[in-house]
């Protein structure tokens, strides 16, 4: 396995259990990872903290994740972060839409295999398994 190094993970995340299994993970893996609980919590992070790449949860309160990834969009700072979107309306949403307008590296559809997002991270960050 390559060092990881220093990359981070911003978990976004309103359901603490999925939250935490996510950041176990990840960080079992070597990642370094921050979480918050909605997305203006996580922009605010952002303005502190740089992130190599975002999992955020679409269905949050206070900022969506498709809000979150359209305001990151559109500050050249993270205009090109892998953003991936873990969600339970899938079939509510028109994900090649999204994918294309914001630039979304993945999308998960609850429930979803901790080990999927795990690899889909280390493929992004091309990070050896």
């Amino acid at each position: 396995m390559s060092s990881i190094g220093a990359l981070h993970v911003l978990v976004v995340e309103d359901n603490s259990a999925l939250a935490n299994v996510l950041k176990f993970n990840l960080e079992r893996s070597g990642f370094q990872v921050t979480t918050a609980r909605n997305g203006r919590e996580a922009w605010d992070i952002l303005q502190n903290v740089p992130a190599d790449l975002i999992v955020a949860d679409h269905q949050m309160p206070e900022m969506s994740g498709i809000e979150l990834c359209r305001q990151m969009r559109s500050d050249q700072r993270w205009r090109s972060t892998p953003f991936m979107l873990v969600t339970a309306k899938r079939m509510e949403l028109d994900i090649d839409a999204i994918h294309e307008e914001l630039n979304i590296t993945r999308t998960f559809s609850k429930p979803f295999s901790p080990a999927a997002v795990l690899n889909a991270v280390r493929d992004e960050l091309s990070v050896a398994h």
